[in-house]
């Protein structure tokens, strides 16, 4: 407490605050939970009253939109500039000693201890006003987003691939039975056929003579023999 009250806002180098805040996030254990339950952001009330919420552990979640590489001997921490989702940015010095490869672009969310406030130019050389913080242990909101995409994207690739496969087996087989029906019908419309090939239930008349005088005989003999 006594390096925090030595901190001064607007001046844009490390001092004892900087490095009591960066020792206590390094000394947090592997997976704690420091977003557990922390305050609200308050962006204009940091940058009115950063003596009030000076150590204060606070929740950052938005995009990262820059990172930096500290020179020695603070190669292990990166400077981000985070933008909330009110649209306004924030510093952030985070130790990262093998931890998470993040990249401009990635939604990130980490618990931060309030450090300063500080004042300088941006890309564009307009006079902006940061909160400042230390903080470590992010999480990549992006890249757990995008795992539960690919798992949603492969279940219903699946699913997909599912209802393939049924339907091409269920129009198979109505196929099937209709051919088996269509073959049933044919065998039902066919002659008979016997040994010898096929029958005919009423085999033709012979013909007639041609001579007339024959042709009434043969006529009055088949009348005369009957059916």
């Amino acid at each position: 407490m006594e390096s925090l009250a030595a901190v001064q806002d607007d001046r844009d180098a490390p001092d004892t605050g900087f490095f009591a805040l960066l020792n206590h996030v390094r000394d947090w254990p592997a997976g704690v939970e420091s977003t557990g339950a922390p305050p609200a952001l308050e962006h204009d009330e940091l940058v009115t009253s950063p003596a009030a919420h000076r150590g204060t552990l606070m929740l950052i979640e938005g995009r990262l939109e820059q990172v930096r590489q500290l020179d020695r001997p603070l190669e292990t921490v990166q400077e981000w500039f985070v933008r909330l989702a009110d649209g306004r940015p924030v510093m952030v010095y985070a130790p990262l000693p093998g931890g998470p490869l993040l990249q401009p672009g990635d939604d990130v969310m980490l618990g931060g201890y309030f450090y300063k406030r500080l004042q300088m130019e941006d890309r564009q050389g307009n006079a902006r006003v940061y909160p400042v913080f230390i903080g470590g242990q992010p999480r990549a909101v992006i890249a757990e987003s995008r795992a539960v995409d690919t798992a949603l994207q492969d279940a219903r690739s699946y699913v997909t691939r599912t209802v393939w496969l049924v339907g091409g087996v269920a129009l198979l087989l109505v196929l099937m039975f209709g051919l088996l029906m269509l073959i049933r019908r044919s065998k039902r419309t066919a002659p008979h056929t016997g040994n010898f090939g096929d029958v005919d239930p009423e085999p033709p008349m012979p013909s007639l003579p041609d001579d007339p005088a024959d042709a009434m005989a043969e006529m009055m003999r088949r009348n005369s023999e009957g059916p």
